[in-house]
């Protein structure tokens, strides 16, 4: 029975018009949510006394202070046990439904069957199609001789707007070989308790699972990355890293790789506090024990970064709408952002988002910085950036991404 002072989960309500009424549709933001259900005005009000302070009684009562209208308790409660079985409340129904989900060894596709195809086949068109449209790059490339990229950028915009960037991206990477290990570093949009959130769990696809490497993962842990498995709840609804799962499947095919998924934090407190994230003792622990467990593996490791760049106008809660030439101002700061990135310049880059305080709300800011850095350490590298775009967002907003690859190259010499 859902608890007689319940407490709503972090929402989103959503206002929409219907024959001439105001609805709000409740959006769960970690997609955890087994229904996005449409309210009323009043029923959002209920709503938003959910809580964890508020009965029953205090419910209707502040409800007739406030419309001046008496509820049945009956509607209040029966309202309340909807919302429980959507799992849209705090409790023990929902922490049995967590639970659930968290001892599967797969992490399921949560967004298949919305933002791409659930059929295998399906997809396979659906992705075939991004690369033989008019501004595609044309089917993948066939590999070339020698060691596979370090590292790839990739967006983690919905694949309906993002569509041919993914698709220019992927076909760069495709032209070198395939690394063994795969290991993904994506943006959590909803916060961790640490700054790396590393997975325990293979991610599932509509193309067959994206096996998670197991003695990768036994070796952080051996040495003294423990901490960094105690977000594995944020791992259930974000898609950050999903839709790298599903551009690797298809893009390996019957080759067997492994991955490891590792959710980024955004160092936001660095940037208020005028730091550098790489200055903090967890970014350098594990850091180092990133660089022994890739020496322990003895596998090919390319690093996959899921991320999106700015993130501008009014749905991000920005004052003004965007016009074509603030959009053009955003595309002149990241590019110069992202010739930080080509550089592997990681304290260049986040220097282009600490001086404004991240005026441009770039959400892939943790991955990259994070990139950059483990790349950094092992050897030379380059980058090459393959694609910028912008997309439109509700509310005259725009979101920006790019796609890069990042390949080794040889050290300079110098005479004796």
């Amino acid at each position: 029975m859902p608890s007689d002072k319940p407490r709503i989960r972090p929402l989103e309500p959503l206002q929409i018009e219907h024959e001439g009424q105001t609805l709000f549709r409740l959006m769960d933001p970690v997609h955890l949510a087994q229904d996005t259900p449409v309210v009323t005005v009043a029923a959002l009000l209920l709503v938003t006394m959910m809580d964890g302070e508020h009965t029953v009684a205090d419910m209707q009562a502040e409800f007739a202070r406030r419309t001046k209208m008496t509820l049945d308790g009956e509607i209040v409660r029966g309202l309340i046990r909807q919302l429980d079985d959507m799992h849209l409340l705090e409790g023990d129904a929902f922490d049995a439904y967590v639970a659930d989900l968290l001892s599967s060894p797969i992490r399921e596709a949560t967004h298949a069957g919305g933002a791409y195809e659930a059929d295998a086949a399906a997809l396979r068109e659906q992705l075939d199609g991004y690369f033989r449209a008019d501004d595609g790059p044309g089917p993948l490339a066939s590999p070339t001789a020698g060691s596979p990229l370090r590292g790839v950028m990739s967006p983690h915009i919905d694949f309906h707007r993002g569509n041919v960037a993914y698709a220019h991206t992927w076909h760069a990477a495709s032209k070198w070989p395939l690394a063994d290990l795969y290991v993904i570093l994506g943006t959590s949009h909803y916060g961790l308790k640490q700054h790396f959130g590393v997975s325990r769990r293979s991610y599932g696809t509509p193309l067959g699972p994206l096996e998670t490497d197991a003695g990768f993962l036994a070796s952080i842990e051996r040495h003294g990355c423990g901490w960094a498995f105690q977000d594995e709840m944020a791992h259930l609804g974000e898609h950050s890293i999903e839709f790298q799962a599903v551009m690797l499947k298809y893009v390996c095919g019957d080759h067997p790789v492994t991955a490891v998924p590792i959710l980024v934090g955004g160092f936001h407190s660095c940037v208020r506090e005028g730091r550098s994230p790489g200055d903090e003792a967890k970014f350098q622990q594990f850091a180092g024990v990133f660089q022994e467990a890739v020496k322990e593996s003895g596998k090919r490791v390319c690093l996959v970064a899921g991320v999106d760049l700015a993130h501008v106008g009014p749905n991000f809660q920005d004052p003004q709408p965007v016009t074509p030439e603030m959009a053009a101002e955003v595309e002149r700061e990241d590019r110069a952002m992202l010739s930080a990135v080509e550089r592997l310049d990681a304290e260049g880059f986040y220097a282009s988002i600490q001086k404004d305080g991240d005026r441009r709300h770039v959400c892939g800011f943790g991955p990259i910085y994070a990139t950059l850095k483990l790349l950094s350490m092992d050897g030379p590298v380059k980058g090459t950036l393959v694609r910028y775009g912008q997309a439109e967002a509700p509310n005259d907003s725009i979101v920006s991404f790019a796609g890069a690859t990042f390949e080794s190259v040889a050290s300079p010499t110098y005479p004796l």
